[in-house]
């Protein structure tokens, strides 16, 4: 019986890590992921994500490197994005740019991030009406800014 647990749970922890091998190393998501990376260590990450479940915590939960965020359209991305940042994303774009633009030009895969928070700047007042504007209103006016642009259109290419 100890052996069948065993051997089911090592198989398990297999399995698990090889749905997240490209993104997090052999030894998948979890814990053991943000400890070491990909190229160190991976019986320690795959040990570390074994103990305590705390791989499947973090896949059910989405924490601890387990989502699928990598592999989403920056559509998908940047409401997540802009809910999590709705008031930083705010100031840098009231001053046309920042940390937290230069991290939504590379969601939308764009290649100069100047350029991005010029431009939204420039629409500051379309994309933040008023204070209580909703995120999926904020994200919608910033994807209709960029593509409207020509340059930014073509430079952008994680967006359609």
């Amino acid at each position: 019986m100890k052996k069948s647990i065993a051997v089911i749970a090592i198989s398990s922890s297999l399995l698990s890590a090889s749905v997240f091998a490209a993104q997090y190393g052999v030894a998948g998501c979890g814990l053991g992921s943000e400890l070491f990376s990909p190229g160190s260590g991976q019986i320690f990450a795959s040990t570390t994500n074994g103990t305590v479940l705390n791989q499947s915590f973090g896949i059910t939960s989405g924490t601890s490197n387990c989502t699928d965020d990598a592999h989403a359209s920056a559509e998908v991305r940047i409401p997540r994005f802009v809910a999590i940042n709705k008031v930083n994303l705010a100031d840098d774009i009231s001053r046309g740019g920042g940390e937290t633009v230069e991290n939504l030009a590379a969601i939308m895969g764009c290649e100069k991030p100047a350029s991005v928070g010029s431009k939204l700047q420039q629409n500051f007042q379309a994309i933040f009406p008023d204070p209580t504007v909703t995120t999926d209103r904020i994200s919608d006016q910033i994807l209709a800014v960029v593509r409207q642009d020509a340059e930014l259109a073509v430079q952008c290419k994680q967006i359609g």
